[in-house]
């Protein structure tokens, strides 16, 4: 019940990050999204 939540999103979140890095992180290497 609760094996199956947690394990969807958190490996989507490691591959949302990797795709889509946050503002402020690495803003130089996004292409100054800032």
């Amino acid at each position: 019940m609760h094996s199956r939540r947690p394990a969807l999103p958190t490996p989507s979140l490691s591959v949302r990050s990797a795709r889509r890095p946050s503002p402020g992180v690495v803003p130089s290497a996004d292409g100054g999204e800032r």
